[in-house]
């Protein structure tokens, strides 16, 4: 009912919308996830691989909440993560071909033919 009347106001999909659907849903669990890290890090050694984690998911916590408070900054990274399987996809590939300096120049105008036109669609 709430979400029927924000739609005929007009307000569903606007970026305040978005911030309050997203500290109502999202924040409680953050401060959870939160409150493990700061639990759990104790119990591994610094230099483990779960310590180093742990350590860069404290040094990088402002970073990975900020979409709590800025409606423009998407909740996924889906566009990195194509981003990288783009590479993934060719630097796979070019065990095939015969010449690496080839291969990185065909890497590099692929990558960057891509995010270029990647850049265009989202502006």
């Amino acid at each position: 009912m709430i979400e029927r009347e924000a739609q005929v106001r007009g307000i569903v999909g606007t970026p305040a919308h978005l911030l309050a659907l997203r500290k109502r849903k999202s924040a409680k669990i953050i401060l959870r996830l939160r409150d493990w890290r700061d639990d759990t890090t104790p119990l591994f050694e610094p230099k483990s691989p779960m310590g180093a984690a742990l350590r860069y998911m404290k040094n990088q916590w402002e970073r990975l909440t900020v979409f709590l408070a800025d409606a423009s900054v998407p909740i996924h990274n889906n566009a990195s993560e194509a981003a990288l399987r783009i590479i993934a996809v060719d630097v796979s590939l070019c065990a095939l071909s015969s010449s690496a300096r080839n291969d990185e120049r065909a890497i590099i105008t692929r990558i960057a033919t891509r995010a270029t036109c990647a850049f265009a669609t989202a502006a």
